[in-house]
């Protein structure tokens, strides 16, 4: 009962679809399965453009500007080699520091047992190259030198904009400290 309702059915809309294209509404019944296969055909395909177009456009369009809202690459790259390279240097104080570190209000102890760390005393970064994730997030690769000598190569860490401001993340803050033996705060 089931096939006589839906072979009817699909006979009128391939007539009203035959119709609609310019066809001709007597089209023996030999040629049903034949035309009927272009317009299923043609539905998706004609559908899936229309879907995929805005998907299409859409994925660059969120991506692209993503890094193109950044006012001016060239002093936000400036800021971050400046801070990162500042913020690691073992001349740096406490004070000089905590602005230039993402939660410093919260590490505040870290930093100061990280100033004073013997071995963390010897250390300073070098950035190599600043790459931008977002608007808001930088990957930065850096050397980190012991007493002046590269000791770790290609490192790389995070900056990020905290109100207006590229900082050192804290993640990458503590991951550092961390093989100095410093914990504390970054738990």
């Amino acid at each position: 009962m089931k096939t006589r309702y839906f072979l009817p059915a699909s006979a009128a809309a391939i007539t009203l679809v035959l119709a609609s294209c310019g066809g001709s509404k007597s089209t023996p019944a030999t040629e049903a399965p034949t035309t009927a296969a272009p317009v299923t055909t043609e539905a998706p395909t004609t559908a899936a453009p229309t879907t995929a177009a805005p998907e299409t456009t859409a994925a660059p369009t969120t991506a692209a500007p993503t890094v193109s809202t950044i006012a001016d690459i060239p002093a936000a790259h400036t800021e971050i080699v400046a801070n990162w390279e500042k913020f690691f240097d073992n001349k740096s104080t406490v004070d000089d520091r905590i602005p230039l570190l993402e939660n410093a209000d919260k590490l505040s102890e870290t930093i100061a047992q990280a100033v004073a760390s013997p071995m963390l005393k010897q250390v300073t970064a070098k950035v190599s190259a600043v790459a931008f994730e977002s608007e808001t997030r930088a990957l930065v690769t850096y050397d980190i030198l012991l007493n002046g000598a590269a000791a770790m190569s290609g490192s790389q860490g995070v900056a990020v904009l905290v109100d207006g401001k590229w900082l050192v993340s804290q993640e990458s803050f503590c991951a550092l400290v961390a093989l100095g033996g410093v914990t504390v705060g970054c738990e």
